[in-house]
């Protein structure tokens, strides 16, 4: 067994390094790493024609090229989110998925709110007449990078019907 391999978060390790020249140093360590997560909630509301208002509250997944992006935004990359949108796709969300699987509608802006640990970005679909089962967040208008993924509903709409969604990702 390596020692290396048992030391876990937050475990202090004590000993002697020898070195080539036969020199002896007592060294402490202490293993500081942790498992970062990027997770996300969505909450919407739709608002029908008719008044009739239906609240939505989801998990989503934070798929691998979304994490890539979260890691790169560090190295100071320019490519961040930007955009939502939604389509027909009721395939569950998996972390290899790169794109919605039935885009339906002209993505829309995101405003991003940051918090402490956290961003939400929040958008308005209007003008859909289409059965919306899936959401995604983007790095840009057409293609770009899909940071996230989750489904909803589904959800009929008319185009008189208003989609509104906040999509809060939190890194812990």
């Amino acid at each position: 067994m390596n020692l290396i391999d048992d030391v876990k978060a937050g475990d202090v390790v004590t000993g002697e390094l020898t070195r080539a020249d036969g020199t002896i140093e007592a060294v402490t360590a202490v293993n500081e790493s942790e498992n970062i997560r990027a997770t996300g909630t969505v909450v919407g509301t739709l608002v029908r024609e008719d008044g009739t208002v239906e609240d939505i509250d989801v998990s989503n997944l934070v798929v691998d090229v979304g994490k890539t992006l979260i890691a790169a935004r560090l190295g100071n990359n320019a490519t961040y989110v930007t955009h939502m949108a939604v389509g027909t796709g009721n395939t569950a969300a998996a972390v290899g998925q790169t794109a919605l699987v039935t885009e339906t509608s002209t993505r829309v802006t995101v405003t991003a709110t940051p918090g402490t640990k956290q961003i939400a970005f929040a958008a308005t679909f209007t003008g859909i007449a289409a059965t919306v089962a899936e959401i995604g967040l983007f790095s840009a208008s057409t293609a770009g990078t899909m940071v996230a993924r989750t489904l909803v509903g589904p959800f009929t709409l008319s185009a008189g019907d208003t989609l509104s969604f906040t999509w809060t990702i939190t890194i812990n």
